[in-house]
């Protein structure tokens, strides 16, 4: 019996009870994940007073967990194929448990950044796995509705990540205040844990590739050498050494890119797969998802603080503030594939920029005209329009990214193409909130207004730049029916 024959005699022995218990595994880690990535904008405040943290701290407890977890993905969704994916997925969840039980009774904020890091890298180890354990109990045909389940549910959990941090700081359970958002995950961490360990089949890959580990301490380090003086750097006064480490993150990307060519030549596999950033296409689509995930995480971050600190909003109001980005968002995106993508193609990128930027600008003259008088119904238009671009630049990328990738890379494409949505996520913390903190000559609202509107300009001309860049793509972004017939995905 051939390969493909013995996988579908193995899914069909699989209970639909033990496939349902599947989906619950997979949706409750997705959920912690994307939970962790969002809910700590909203607790920033209550954080820094707490723990009498200082901006880059701050910067380095929203951004590390991305950016740690951007760095391993590639490798972690690998080291599945070695080891075994429900070996990887459970270290992954026991691991992400005890940081998120670190974090939630972290005494400073060297150890909250330490768990942060440590929460990044044990969800690295644990979300590639989902991919690769689905396919081991479902037929091809039902993978696609599982793992768009999956993502509906992860989306639904972004999105209302900040609403129960708000929620959360408004109760403030036990006394526990920042605390609750991070112990949350401890039993959700159990029950995933405990429900994996039977329900998971064992499974790795029949040709495992060996793992690069070379590759990855170049990676971590050539990202390290980038991110940690932009961190730093302006709230030390720039020394020397924070030159340096800037200056000798190239050479050590120079170097990464020479052993990736080097291990392909010898062993025929590297850490990235190269020949796909030889698509005009793909290298666009990474390109496009570093600008829009800096946009959207510089400006969750600073409005958050503009709100909280600035004017004073409850946590709970901050979160309810951000309800009209998110019903913008849900409806653009509903109207992407079916609407839009066909009528305008690659145009709606641009709309999407477009109105970003409207958004934007106009949150901040909304703000100037209402300097002592904000509420959430003053704000909501303006977010409105711009959770409407956001919908109409991330709906497409996926289409747009892996449009030219063949079939046998599109693993790899969607891995790197994840991994770049991190890292973009963890520079916009970076230099988007450098720019605002810059900017603050005290706490009142017209030092934090006058700083959001910095960074807000600094946000637009990145916007025009992903306007400008949506004009080098395809004039006809292929819709998801034709992307799944080019990769071999059964409707």
């Amino acid at each position: 019996m051939n390969t493909t024959g013995k996988i579908q005699q193995h899914i069909a022995k699989i209970s639909p009870r033990a496939r349902l218990a599947a989906i619950i595994v997979a949706s409750l880690a997705t959920i912690m994940d994307l939970l962790d990535s969002t809910i700590v904008n909203v607790a920033t405040p209550n954080i820094q007073a707490h723990l009498h943290a200082s901006y880059s701290s701050i910067q380095l407890i929203i951004a590390g967990y991305t950016f740690v977890f951007a760095m391993l993905l590639i490798t972690a969704g690998r080291m599945g194929d070695i080891f075994g994916y429900k070996r990887l997925f459970l270290i992954g969840v026991g691991g992400f448990t005890l940081a998120s039980l670190s974090c939630g009774i972290a005494p400073n904020e060297t150890t909250l950044i330490a768990a942060r890091l440590l929460q990044g890298a044990m969800a690295a180890l644990m979300i590639p796995q989902v991919t690769s354990f689905i396919q081991l109990m479902y037929q091809s045909k039902d993978r696609i509705k599982i793992l768009g389940l999956i993502g509906l549910m992860g989306g639904i959990a972004a999105a209302l990540g900040p609403l129960l941090a708000g929620f959360l700081l408004h109760l403030n359970p036990f006394g526990l205040e920042w605390r609750a958002l991070f112990l949350i995950n401890v039993p959700l961490g159990v029950i995933t844990l405990i429900i994996g360990y039977f329900v998971i089949p064992s499974g790795k890959s029949s040709h495992p590739p060996k793992v690069d580990n070379i590759g990855t301490l170049l990676v971590v380090a050539a990202f390290g050498l980038l991110m940690f003086p932009l961190i730093e750097g302006r709230e030390l006064g720039w020394p020397i050494w924070t030159i340096a480490l800037l200056v000798s993150s190239i050479p050590t990307f120079m170097l990464l890119v020479w052993q990736q060519r080097r291990r392909v030549r010898l062993h025929g596999t590297a850490l990235l797969e190269l020949s796909l950033f030889k698509k005009r296409t793909f290298v666009g689509g990474l390109m496009l998802s570093i600008i829009v995930e800096m946009v959207m995480a510089g400006l969750f971050l600073t409005l958050t603080l503009l709100l909280q600190v600035g004017y004073h909003f409850s946590a709970f109001s901050a979160a309810l503030s951000m309800l009209p980005v998110v019903t913008g968002l849900i409806v653009s995106i509903s109207m992407v594939g079916g609407v839009l993508v066909p009528k305008i193609g690659r145009y709606v990128i641009t709309l999407g920029s477009a109105l970003m930027a409207i958004g934007l600008i106009f949150s901040a003259w909304s703000l100037s005209r209402n300097l002592v008088s904000v509420n959430i119904w003053s704000l909501a238009p303006s977010l409105l329009i711009a959770g409407l671009g956001i919908g109409c630049v991330i709906g497409p990328l996926f289409a747009v990214s892996l449009a030219e990738i063949d079939a046998r890379h599109a693993g790899a494409g969607s891995g790197v193409l994840e991994a770049v949505e991190q890292f973009g996520g963890s520079v916009g913390v970076v230099l988007i909130g450098g720019i605002f903190f810059s900017q603050l000559v005290g706490n009142g609202s017209a030092s934090f207004l006058h700083a959001y509107a910095i960074s807000v300009v600094f946000e637009v001309i990145l916007l025009a730049l992903l306007a400008g860049l949506s004009f080098t793509l395809p004039r006809n972004i292929r819709n998801e029916d034709d992307l799944k017939n080019e990769l071999g995905i059964e409707k």
